[in-house]
């Protein structure tokens, strides 16, 4: 029985997700709703309950470099976490001192990250 949810317009299909309960069928639609899970933060766990999937089998799969769902999960985070970063530039901007001390701890991270 497919369920849905209303706050965040994502369709939730249960029952079609297993062949052996620790297999994940991959398809496009539920590659889509890990990408908005993600993108709304949600942890593996709780993407695994609402999913109706195998929690360990889901995180294994998000283990796998070369996983299409790891990938969705990886690109609503990284949707979000770009998002997030703007906004603190614009506070930033504004002079937000506490937005400047975040924006320089990033540009160390980033730089820190090349060597």
């Amino acid at each position: 029985m497919p369920a849905s949810s209303s706050s965040s317009n994502i369709h939730l299909n249960v029952n079609e997700m297993y062949n052996d309960g620790l297999t994940i069928i991959v398809t496009d639609d539920l590659t889509q709703q890990v990408h908005d899970l993600a993108a709304s933060l949600t942890p593996p766990t709780q993407i695994a309950v609402l999913l109706n999937l195998n929690e360990d089998a889901l995180k294994l799969e998000l283990t796998r470099h070369n996983s299409k769902l790891r990938n969705a999960f990886m690109l609503g985070i990284a949707e979000t976490t770009q998002n997030i970063r703007k906004n603190n530039i614009d506070l930033a901007s504004a002079g937000s001192p506490d937005a400047i001390r975040s924006c320089f701890e990033s540009m160390r991270n980033m730089l820190n990250e090349l060597d």
